[in-house]
């Protein structure tokens, strides 16, 4: 049995940016040409891992990706859709999606996500997208880690992000404060109680 993902995103960020963002059009995975770095031991085939597959591999894992999100569709899809599409898929208990105006933090994840390669990249392609929209002072942060069982320098892939469209993945190493950044909402999910909370899910409020 495989240990459960959790992928998360954190953006400050003001709401009309947020808006404008959830309603631009997907990004193509291919924009980025450093996915190689995502972390984690990920194989194509018995022996071609991530970290050493050829560009050609490299454009077929990314245009993977892109059919997630929708890129090269003739209806077109955006991020709004998108991120549904990506974090729907688990119990709704276990997800989050929230923006708080006086912090002006905008919080997505889902403790249980998907384990599949293409979908990894399909959620930090959004994640890097978001800043495009980051004003001077937005910045942020998403992961892909086990939190149920997983050190937070094992993390599977750790983003930073900033404003004009700036963002990076985190090397080995570095990427335990970005995992502690959700720490205190994936302890939440994992609580067990006699009666849980309602799901928080303010995507379609976001207008």
């Amino acid at each position: 049995m495989t240990e459960p993902l959790s992928a998360f995103l954190k953006l400050t960020i003001d709401r009309p940016d947020l808006v404008r963002w959830l309603d631009a059009p997907t990004p193509d995975p291919a924009r980025w040409s450093d996915w190689r770095d995502i972390g984690g031991e990920w194989y194509l085939s018995a022996d071609r891992s991530l970290a050493t597959i050829s560009e050609a591999e490299l454009s077929e894992s990314c245009e993977a990706a892109g059919s997630i999100l929708g890129v090269g569709n003739s209806w077109g899809i955006h991020n709004r859709a998108a991120l549904r599409r990506l974090l729907h898929g688990s119990p709704p208990e276990c997800c989050r999606i929230a923006y708080d105006a006086e912090t002006r933090t905008f919080l997505a994840g889902t403790l249980l996500f998907d384990e599949n390669l293409y979908s990894f990249l399909a959620f930090l392609t959004l994640a890097r997208g978001a800043a495009d929209c980051l004003g001077l002072e937005g910045r942020g942060v998403a992961v892909i880690n086990d939190y149920v069982f997983g050190p937070a320098e094992d993390a599977t892939a750790a983003l930073e992000l900033g404003p004009a469209g700036r963002s990076r993945l985190l090397p080995q190493g570095s990427r335990g404060d970005a995992v502690a950044v959700f720490q205190p909402l994936a302890n939440e999910l994992m609580t067990e109680t006699d009666d849980p909370p309602d799901p928080v899910d303010q995507l379609d409020e976001l207008r």
